[in-house]
């Protein structure tokens, strides 16, 4: 039987508010997921959305997966706390939004169960991750993708020197645009990945050792690839094939977005077998896993696509 593994934005979808939609499927909710609904409890633009999701999950009692702290510190070989005492927990912030409790009031319960959980992060510090962290990814992933376009069309334009063509300006323009996937490999994609995710575990740092602090910074970029390859024991292939996709997309104009990186922290929760599936009404995620291929694309579905399956 394949779970279905709810983004945030499938909670709160109508269908799934409202209806029967999930009947006779088994249902998990990332932990994150949670912490994102009950942050937006504190935007009143957002509040009863927020609010009647909850609800619904309170209800609905959908098995809740780790959040991505546990998860990523769990791929890196760390120990992490027993799953299930977390679970009640977050299961009684649930409770307390379901049954109207005030921002305030959930706001200082996430602070006690932060403080007495080593892999989770207090309300105030996920507030500070989903604006000037997501922001600060958004930054970096637009740095990088235009490094690639540069270097890419750089070796193209070399290459065309070498055998004596003249490239025109609009002949660049295309190169840019279109030829530079031949020179961006799915490794480098995997390894800033990996290394944002090795760094967030403590493992390794994103800069390598001091002694090696002259080195050139692709240099540092792979040795600390090197080093969160070896303590890296697997579980995010899934989220890696689904952001190595959507890598290439930027690289093909399209804009990265704050969000992306929020939403990689759910996608860390959906399994790397085929029986999980993610649901999503992100557009951009479903045009990720069509180009991934047909393994990809039926592990990505919408909330309309599993209505009455």
């Amino acid at each position: 039987m394949r779970t279905l593994i709810l983004d945030t934005n499938a909670l709160r979808h109508r269908d799934v508010l409202h209806g029967d939609a999930l009947a006779g499927h088994r249902v998990n909710v990332p932990v994150v997921v949670v912490q994102e609904l009950l942050y937006q409890l504190s935007k009143p633009q957002h509040e009863d959305e927020a609010r009647d999701a909850l609800r619904h999950l309170h209800r609905a009692q959908h098995e809740l997966r780790p959040d991505h702290d546990e998860l990523i510190a769990r791929s890196f070989g760390l120990p992490t706390p027993f799953w299930k005492s977390r679970q009640r927990l977050w299961r009684s912030l649930i409770g307390m939004a379901a049954s109207g409790a005030s921002w305030p009031a959930i706001r200082a319960a996430w602070s006690v169960v932060a403080s007495t959980e080593k892999h989770t992060s207090s309300a105030d510090a996920f507030e500070l991750w989903k604006t000037e962290g997501c922001a600060g990814f958004a930054a970096d992933m637009k740095g990088l993708v235009e490094a690639e376009r540069r270097h890419g069309a750089e070796a193209m334009e070399s290459v065309a020197a070498d055998r004596g063509i003249a490239l025109s300006d609009q002949d660049k323009k295309q190169i840019r645009r279109h030829l530079v996937k031949s020179v961006t490999t799915e490794e480098l994609r995997r390894a800033w990945l990996l290394n944002q995710l090795a760094a967030l575990a403590g493992v390794v740092k994103i800069d390598a050792d001091d002694d090696a602090a002259s080195d050139p910074p692709e240099t540092r970029f792979m040795a600390t690839y090197d080093k969160a390859k070896q303590r890296y024991k697997g579980g995010f292939e899934f989220a890696l094939a689904l952001y190595e996709q959507a890598h290439q997309s930027w690289m093909d104009g399209a804009r990265p977005d704050g969000n992306d990186f929020f939403d990689i922290a759910i996608l860390l929760a959906v399994g790397d077998t085929e029986h999980d599936v993610f649901v999503t009404q992100e557009r951009a995620w479903h045009r990720a896993a069509r180009a991934g291929g047909a393994h990809l694309a039926r592990r990505v579905l919408r909330v309309e696509d599993v209505v009455g399956m």
